[in-house]
């Protein structure tokens, strides 16, 4: 832990093997009571059974510590893969609320399986952003062991901004970003379609 930051208090704590790590970083909030997110199943921490994804700012990244509970596993002593699919969206968004500020919505998700995720083991997610235009914000991440940093799993992102509750995009704009995001196959795309409109998820093993 750098000498110059004091230990930050987590609530709710954060499991023993992450505070080395975690000790001094700052929590993304956007998942307070009242937000729209408190009940999502990927980061809302009031949900019963959802994941609670929680990043936290690190120095150009977010960092995400990650147990994969027993109920979610697929394989034996492997998460299913949708699964691990969601806890790397959710490790993505965080990223592009910790760059911008502001949630994003999930257009397209490519994932790359390196190897079988394990449950029960301490995990960590890490994202970042990368190249940001005037309608998306491109960011990857992957998904670590935390004790060997062995790489099992990788995803990339292209997010635009979510819209305020009750505005509708132009699906001819919706069109466009989706169209750019084939086009960049590998990244995962966060796009802004409101209700009625198509909202694409394509998983690539």
């Amino acid at each position: 832990m750098p000498l110059d930051k004091a230990p930050v208090r987590h609530e709710p704590a954060l499991p023993a093997p992450f505070e080395p790590i975690f000790a001094s970083l700052e929590e993304i909030r956007y998942t307070e009571p009242g937000s729209r997110f408190h009940q999502c199943f990927g980061c809302g921490p009031n949900h019963d059974i959802g994941l609670r994804v929680r990043t936290f700012r690190a120095a150009g990244e977010v960092l995400s510590p990650i147990i994969v509970p027993r109920r979610f596993e697929g394989p034996p002593e492997g998460a299913h893969g949708g699964i691990v699919a969601a806890y790397l969206d959710e490790v993505l968004a965080g990223a592009a609320v910790g760059h911008t500020g502001r949630p994003h919505w999930t257009g397209e998700l490519s994932v790359r399986y390196v190897k079988p995720t394990p449950v029960e083991r301490p995990l960590l997610g890490r994202a970042r952003a990368g190249k940001q235009s005037e309608k998306y914000l491109d960011l990857e991440a992957t998904l670590e062991d935390l004790d060997t940093g062995a790489n099992a799993r990788r995803a990339g992102a292209r997010q635009a901004e979510a819209r305020k509750r009750g505005a509708r995009p132009a699906l001819g704009d919706a069109r466009e970003l989706l169209e750019a995001a084939y086009l960049a196959r590998g990244l995962l795309v966060l796009a802004p379609l409101g209700p009625g409109h198509l909202r694409d998820i394509d998983i690539a093993a």
